[in-house]
């Protein structure tokens, strides 16, 4: 019994004090004049149950690194000297080793604040006891080579996230440059770059000199310059221009500078080279040279771009090549290019020049300009070069075209003519679209230059659109609204809506005319070809010939053919100029600007006759003639058409030998059938006549064998 006792006092304690040895907040219960005994392996247990392991730490990512590294120094012959300031950041506990300089850097001093050196294979490291910080200061020493001429250096210091060199040349150094790494200064005789990934590459140049040695007396080298070059020339209307391009290639000692022989004639406004200082036009006795002085000696490959231009005599139309003779060079070779615009260039060759072909040509070169049309090439000193060019006029070419027109009138009965224009150009050059209108008492409502109001100039009975321009050719759409007051419409006259005449020539035109209900309308003769009619005097019958001396077919009506794909291209962009006219919204503009006006909603439901068009290039406003009838006009056609067929058929049925003039009056009534408009042809109405006056016939040639018959039986 008490040791369940003891067990449950064990266990209300660690259930008690294991949230207060957490660090959580309890509240004791108040238990006054209360003994509490327990053994000691309890209050072990207890204890070792409340007790927190310790956090174990992470060990650190290295154990050590190069937090900076800075070295100055100065360049000898044969030798470079530098002091360097090196901070080592050590993160583990205990000796770790840091390798620092690889083979052929030696270390003359060392001290390093509780850092030691050790040799390992063919470079350095340092031994440090860490954690810490330690400031290392070091003497270095590197064998540099001390050659006349150009000396290079390559480099492997300990990569550091700051690694700084300062150099200073000492005396007998010249041109001290770094090649590979970032340089962060440069000036005469000091040099301070950044080591990428710790290597860099050092050059510098020692001179010449002369000494009597055990050989003899050392002999100062020429350079030897070799030369190629491209001259691109540019010829035209007495005009000369062109780039010369040479490719200088310096050997065994350097140059600084280069020499040009100049043509007679031409002037040069521009040169560009790598390194140069200055260019200038000297005077050498007779002859004009020009001078490009170089910053500092080059040796190896430099190009130069010279521009230049000059003139010839246009009526002549021949001129010499520009000859940019190199001086002090040991050999030369070269190109000649010749790019014309509108013209024709043939070559002359003097002596040691071959014909060649552009393509020859490096593309780079090519790249500074012209489209050559011919080229010859040389090697040596090349003789002469003559061009002869000659031009030709140029031909007009269209500068604006419209690719669609599409038109809509709509006619009032008063001879009110309101006319929607979409256009669709593409400019090249214009500044104006004009409009030459059939009458000058037209208005203009309403003009929009690619979506926006644009003000119309007027001139008499022109009108002129403005047109954006740019550098090409770019498409615009115009939309414009006129206003014209027709004579009224009446019965049996003619009606004839017209287009403006276009300063340019239309590829594709698309015409919709809305005239006035309650009437019949036949469209006549004119450019356009009428494609669709909804209020025709007759209707089209499907089927060749004639229908009653109307046309079967929309192509009889106009001398321009139009194809299938040209009547669904019509009523697709019918139905897409509605839906542009009924989609644009208002903008606003500054000024007097007009504003938009679209079709009338109820405008579809009027009777229309829609024509179309390929390429318009008419020299007077384009009209369309339209006759009007009355309504009643067709059912009276129909009535004549019927009784003229059944009369000629009747007359057909009872005609006999003995009687012609009944061949002759159904002949008249045929004839009348043919001239009035309605009928079923001219095939149609003589196999109707004949089919129905057979059909007499016949049925009178049994009436008459069966009242014979009927006689015979009698009897």
């Amino acid at each position: 019994m008490a040791g369940l006792m003891r067990s449950v006092v064990v266990l209300f304690l660690t259930l008690l004090l294991s949230p207060f040895m957490a660090g959580a907040q309890i509240v004791l219960p108040d238990l006054p004049d209360t003994d509490l005994e327990i053994s000691w392996q309890d209050f072990k247990a207890l204890l070792e149950a409340a007790q927190k392991p310790p956090t174990t730490q992470p060990p650190p990512p290295r154990d050590a690194f190069l937090r900076s590294a800075e070295y100055r120094g100065r360049l000898e012959p044969g030798v470079i000297q530098l002091r360097g300031i090196l901070r080592l950041e050590v993160l583990k506990s205990g000796w770790v080793s840091i390798p620092l300089w690889q083979r052929g850097i030696s270390v003359l001093s060392f001290s390093g604040g509780g850092a030691t050196l050790s040799r390992r294979g063919s470079g350095v490291e340092a031994l440090v006891e860490g954690p810490g910080t330690f400031d290392i200061e070091v003497q270095l020493a590197i064998s540099v080579p001390d050659n006349p001429g150009e000396n290079r250096l390559s480099v492997v210091f300990p990569e550091a996230p700051i690694n700084v060199v300062e150099l200073r040349a000492g005396a007998g150094v010249e041109d001290l440059r770094a090649e590979i790494a970032l340089v962060v200064s440069e000036g005469p005789g000091v040099l301070r770059f950044a080591l990428a990934s710790g290597q860099a590459t050092v050059a510098w140049r020692r001179p010449f000199t002369r000494g009597i040695e055990a050989g003899g007396e050392e002999i100062e080298r020429e350079p030897r310059v070799h030369v190629v070059s491209y001259e691109l020339l540019d010829v035209g209307e007495g005009s000369l221009g062109g780039l010369l391009i040479l490719d200088y290639q310096v050997r065994v000692a350097e140059v600084g500078h280069f020499d040009l022989r100049m043509p007679a004639g031409i002037e040069v406004f521009d040169v560009t080279a790598p390194g140069l200082e200055s260019w200038k036009i000297l005077r050498r006795e007779q002859d004009r040279v020009l001078h490009l002085a170089l910053a500092a000696p080059v040796e190896g490959a430099l190009r130069a771009v010279v521009s230049f231009e000059g003139t010839y005599d246009a009526e002549t139309g021949l001129l010499e090549a520009p000859r940019f003779a190199p001086l002090s060079i040991e050999r030369e070779a070269g190109f000649v290019a010749i790019s014309a615009e509108g013209a024709e260039v043939e070559l002359r060759l003097g002596e040691s020049v071959l014909p060649a072909d552009p393509s020859e040509i490096p593309g780079e070169v090519q790249a500074f300009g012209g489209n050559a049309v011919v080229a010859c090439k040389f090697s040596g000193a090349p003789g002469g070069i003559q061009v002869a060019v000659t031009e030709h006029a140029d031909a007009s070419v269209l500068t604006a075209v419209i690719e669609r027109l599409n038109a809509t009138t709509v006619v009032l009965e008063d001879g009110t003519e309101a006319l929607w224009l979409d256009l669709g150009l593409k400019n090249n050059r214009k500044q104006f679209l004009k409009l030459a209108l059939p009458d000058s008492e037209m208005e203009i409502w309403s003009l929009l230059v690619d979506g926006e109001p644009a003000r119309p100039k007027r001139s008499d009975d022109t009108v002129l659109v403005p047109l954006p321009r740019g550098g090409r050719e770019t498409s615009t759409s115009v939309s414009l609204v006129m206003l014209h007051q027709g004579p009224r419409i009446r019965l049996f006259r003619r009606t004839e809506p017209a287009l403006p005449l276009f300063d340019v020539p239309v590829t594709e035109a698309m015409w919709t005319v809305y005239l006035p209900p309650d009437r019949r309308y036949k469209a006549l003769r004119s450019p356009f070809t009428p494609v669709s009619e909804t209020a025709p005097l007759i209707r089209s019958r499907p089927g060749g010939g004639w229908m009653m001396g109307v046309a079967s077919s929309a192509g009889d009506y106009a001398s321009a053919p139009v194809s299938e794909e040209t009547v669904m291209k019509q009523k697709k962009q019918e139905t897409d100029a509605f839906v542009q006219m009924k989609s644009r919204q208002g903008a606003m503009r500054r000024g007097a600007l007009p504003v938009r006006i679209n079709l009338p909603q109820g405008v579809t439901s009027l009777p229309k006759i829609s024509a179309a068009r390929i390429l318009m290039v008419d020299e007077t406003p384009v009209r369309l003639p339209i006759r009007v009838y009355p309504n009643w006009i067709h059912s009276l056609m129909t009535l004549v058409n019927v009784l003229a067929v059944a009369g000629a058929a009747f007359l057909l049925g009872v005609w006999r030998r003995e009687q012609p003039r009944f061949l002759v009056a159904a002949a008249l009534l045929l004839l009348l059938s043919l001239i009035v408009p309605g009928g079923p042809g001219v095939v149609g109405t003589l196999l109707l006549a004949g089919f129905l006056g057979a059909c007499l016939q016949g049925a009178r040639a049994v009436h008459l064998w069966w009242k014979a018959r009927s006689r015979t039986a009698s009897e």
